[in-house]
């Protein structure tokens, strides 16, 4: 079971990887060369997500731990909201998009009484609505429930069209738990008020966590039942449990197709205008495997044709709409009776494709006909033009409305038949990869995205269709064109997954980038939220740095893949170089490979290579030569080699002082002193660690001694901290543990960055339930406590997953990446309650801003009030405090700043109820 988990996890993890390629919004973007082992990226997603989440003890993913989790999250989410109740100084988190761009969706519905609205599902970005066909969207999940949508369902009958059911669990593909672990969902949730508000089913609600997983965690398809007029009738399909049935509006539910596990893993269900059902159930069942027919929804017939094929994975279910006796079946992972393809790996999968009229009785037998169509497939001439369903992961059939002959299928490319397949040669590709690209420089279908997950048609006008995929949300105005013409609606659908985020050091440029599962690296210079994000760089996004002026990026994909390249001011790429070492291999990087570039010397540049690491000593001798290879240009490699099968995945260096810090898959952690000359060799420094995925390191910006590691497995104890570079360890985690030893239900920590706030340290921390700070980092032991973290932007983070946090001290910019809700950004401290003091003061206006001599303030007051004015430098000293006197009505208040070093400061003035914050800088 667990096997074949394993490998169709791993086939979706390549797809997410090579999906990033695609997003061609605007030229030119960079596109690097596949090298000679390319087929082996499979392996190392599948190696990487299991090194950095598994427990170590078993080498698995716990069972249902996100479940867990979740619950919990629920202690710092009460806190949360306890400490929010009537406070308006609590800070606001600024969603970033991207705007324009959307991430994985699985799930999408149009409503049948009002086709204008539209609902998807991001597969960890929650549920989304929109009132006016995709121009825009709201976000009608809460963000403390679970985000992965899977499917939605509307009762269609009338006097009932308010009711809609979403499910949750996806049991293909999830990348936000890790790529051998079930993801598990929170059940079925249901909405009476048109999906603007949900509640979760009650029969559904609870779970399993301790295992076995119950059947409404992790679910593939969700229907209701038109014909049923007295029955609330309801219906899911779930891995290896099959089909459940609720006549009571999922009250309670009945297994109508199996009994217990003895279905298949991949099952589909569907029902047709006139109540009839038909249900499928992968080969590798015990015992109720097939196709099955229902015309009654609680007995199945095996209507499987004798000649269909011996082994066969996820079968997808199409039913003409014109003819429902009319049905297709799109057969994934199938034995050679379907069509052999090879994709873009050379690897070879069979795709087969059945039609299947209903002639009499119960279906089966002489009761129905079959016919295999499968080698009217497209087979394709180039690796990208065939049909692949990915093992499954992207699989789809639809028949068009209102035209009983034309067929749509969808795998990574949507395809087009105007003769149900009966031939190959009334086939068009209509959307995923550019019709005939081809490596290295390959395209995708004009404003599409490759890897399909949902397809459907405008009920007022069939012509009208939209595709749901690895890309978000696409329409077309005439599906049937020669040339289908598509328009991206990712309009404010903030569901894309980040892997990293930068931030520009010129604080008044606001530029910010991001490193994007499926999508590349996105850039983007408004802090308007609704400003569209540009894609310079194709690839799996990975991490990123910047030279110390601003002007020189380090953009990283996949397996160590780095260019050296300088963006004119729409993010577009004006020169480049790839510069990774040519000395290491693809296989030796981690999936995500982190590098860091010296800031106190911002030529250098250090990289890990599996068991080596590397120094590029002059950066700036690397010519902008556009060259896509790796190169050997100024780059050495230090004396030390790890041994055994341990790799580097983690490096940070000092922002003075070369000191260099590297953490390893497995439990060690090294210092290299002035590791910017010379060959220095590495210190062990390595504490009582658990044998565990080391996945950030973070060092104190003003002491090179203080440093943080950060351990990302399950059951794992997650964060500990030295003051004197190692050589002495506390356990600081507190409360983000539920217990000393780290074992139990306690997140995933990801990432910890460090700020230097108001005096002392503020730490943040991203974790798979969110975003937690705390002030100060204390021991954790039997008898302490130790650091006790709160949760930020509890509504409007969540409990999204972070996976990277970066900081800019010249203005406290946080930026947060979350791998689901896309990048939030704050300017920590001095936000809060910005342009007003609340009974006291409004429209404070500070000028001039920037400033070489005086400010002057001047506002309005409704009272009279005695105002504390302080002035705050960039590490949170006061340098200046004085008291006023505010009158009502109008006030104006002089500050010399003649004698002030120039950079930023930071003005708070306090009537000792209500804040006011102002960001002023000092030329």
């Amino acid at each position: 079971m667990k096997n074949k988990l394993h490998l169709l996890l791993l086939v979706l993890m390549v797809a997410s990887a090579f999906c990033g390629y695609y997003h061609a919004q605007q030229k030119p973007i960079i596109r690097l060369p596949f090298e000679a082992n390319e087929t082996g990226e499979r392996e190392e997603v599948k190696e990487w997500e299991e090194a950095m989440l598994a427990d170590p003890a078993t080498g698995e993913i716990p069972e249902g731990i996100t479940f867990l989790e979740r619950q919990f999250s629920q202690q710092f989410l009460q806190q949360a909201f306890a400490k929010s109740k009537g406070n308006k100084q609590l800070e606001q988190w600024q969603n970033r998009g991207p705007w324009n761009v959307g991430g994985r969706t699985r799930a999408f519905a149009i409503d049948i009484t009002n086709d204008s609205v539209f609902f998807a599902g991001g597969v960890s970005g929650g549920l989304w609505r929109s009132k006016d066909r995709g121009n825009n969207w709201l976000r009608v999940t809460d963000k403390h429930h679970n985000p992965d949508v899977v499917a939605i369902a509307q009762d269609t009958r009338a006097g009932h069209t308010n009711t809609w059911y979403y499910s949750t669990g996806e049991c293909l593909g999830t990348s936000a738990s890790g790529g051998s672990a079930f993801y598990l969902g929170d059940g079925i949730f249901k909405s009476t008020n048109g999906g603007l508000t949900w509640d979760s089913l009650t029969t559904t609600s609870t779970g399993n966590p301790q295992g076995p997983y119950q059947s409404f965690q992790l679910t593939y398809n969700l229907i209701t039942n038109h014909a049923n007029k007295t029955q609330d009738e309801l219906m899911y399909c779930s891995l290896y449990y099959g089909a459940f049935r609720s006549v009571d509006g999922g009250a309670t539910f009945t297994q109508v197709l199996g009994s217990g596990q003895n279905c298949g893993y991949e099952s589909d269900i569907a029902v047709d205008t006139n109540g009839v059902y038909y249900a499928t159930s992968s080969s590798d069942a015990s015992s109720v495997k097939g196709i099955f027919r229902s015309t009654n929804g609680t007995t199945f017939t095996n209507i499987t044709p004798p000649n269909f094929h011996t082994t066969y994975g996820l079968t997808k279910i199409g039913i003409n709409p014109s003819n429902p006796n009319e049905v297709y079946f799109l057969v994934a992972e199938a034995d050679t009776l379907g069509l052999k393809t090879t994709n873009v790996w050379g690897d070879i999968e069979y795709t087969g494709l059945w039609k299947y009229t209903y002639v009499s009785g119960n279906g089966s037998g002489a009761g129905g006909t079959w016919i295999n169509l499968s080698q009217n497939l497209p087979q394709g001439l180039l690796n990208f033009d065939g049909f692949h369903s990915q093992g499954g992961y992207n699989l789809l059939v639809k028949v068009h409305p209102t035209l009983p002959n034309t067929v749509f299928i969808c795998g990574t490319n949507i395809y087009r038949s105007t003769n149900g397949f009966a031939t190959n040669t009334q086939t068009k590709q209509i959307g995923g990869y550019a019709i005939g690209t081809q490596l290295a420089t390959f395209q995708v279908y004009l404003n599409h995205h490759p890897d399909q997950h949902d397809f459907w048609f405008l009920p007022s006008n069939p012509s009208i269709a939209y595709s749901a995929c690895d890309g978000g949300v696409y329409q077309t105005n005439n599906c049937m064109a020669s040339t289908v013409a598509w328009n991206r609606l990712n309009n404010g659908y903030l569901t894309t997954q980040f892997y990293s985020v930068l931030l520009h050091p010129d604080y008044q440029k606001d530029i910010i980038l991001g490193g994007l599962q499926d999508n590349g690296v996105y850039w983007n210079n408004s802090s308007n939220p609704k400003a569209a994000w540009k894609m310079p760089f194709n690839g799996d996004g990975s991490h990123l740095d910047i030279s110390n002026d601003g002007n020189t990026y380090y953009l990283s994909i996949q397996q160590g893949k780095t260019i050296k390249a300088t963006l004119d001011n729409t993010g577009a790429i004006t020169q480049f170089a790839r510069i990774d070492p040519k000395f290491a291999k693809r296989d030796d990087y981690q999936f995500i490979n982190q590098f860091v570039v010296d800031k106190a010397d911002d030529k250098i540049m250090y990289m890990p290579a599996g068991r080596k690491l590397f120094r590029n000593d002059d950066l700036n001798g690397i010519p902008f030569a556009g060259n896509r290879d790796s190169i050997a240009t100024n780059w050495i490699q230090f004396p030390d080699t790890l041994k055994g099968t341990n790799e580097f995945t983690a490096i940070a260096c000092s922002k003075t002082g070369h000191t260099l810090y590297v953490g390893t898959k497995t439990k060690k952690v090294y210092r290299i002193d002035n590791a910017n000359t010379g060959l220095p060799n590495m210190t062990d420094i390595t504490g009582s660690f658990p044998s565990a995925f080391v996945n950030c390191i973070a060092i104190d910006p003003t002491d090179a001694k203080k440093v943080v590691v950060v351990f990302s497995n399950y059951n794992t104890y997650s964060i500990f901290y030295s003051v004197d570079g190692g050589d002495n360890w506390i356990r600081c985690s507190g409360n983000l543990e539920t217990s000393v030893s780290g074992s139990g239900t306690g997140p995933s920590v990801r990432w910890i960055s460090i700020m230097p706030y108001q005096g002392h340290m503020k730490y943040f921390a991203g974790t798979s339930i969110g975003l937690f700070s705390a002030d100060s980092l204390t021991l954790h032991d039997v008898s302490n406590a130790g650091t006790q973290w709160t949760m930020e932007g509890v509504n409007e983070i969540g409990n999204t997953i972070v996976p990277y946090i970066q900081i800019r001290e010249a203005d406290n910019m946080v930026a947060v990446a979350t791998h689901g809700s896309g990048v939030f950004t704050i300017h920590y401290g001095w936000n809060v309650g910005v342009g007003e003091i609340e009974n006291t003061a409004s429209d404070i206006i500070v000028y001039p801003n920037p400033s070489n001599d005086f400010v002057k303030l001047n506002w309005n007051s409704n009272v009279a009030a005695e105002i504390k004015m302080q002035l705050f430098d960039i590490s949170g000293k006061q340098i200046f405090i004085k008291s006023i006197h505010s009158l009502m009505g109008k006030n104006t208040e002089t500050i010399d700043v003649k004698g002030f070093t120039a950079g930023t400061y930071f003005l708070n003035m306090n009537d000792g109820k209500n804040n006011f914050n102002k960001k002023i800088i000092i030329q």
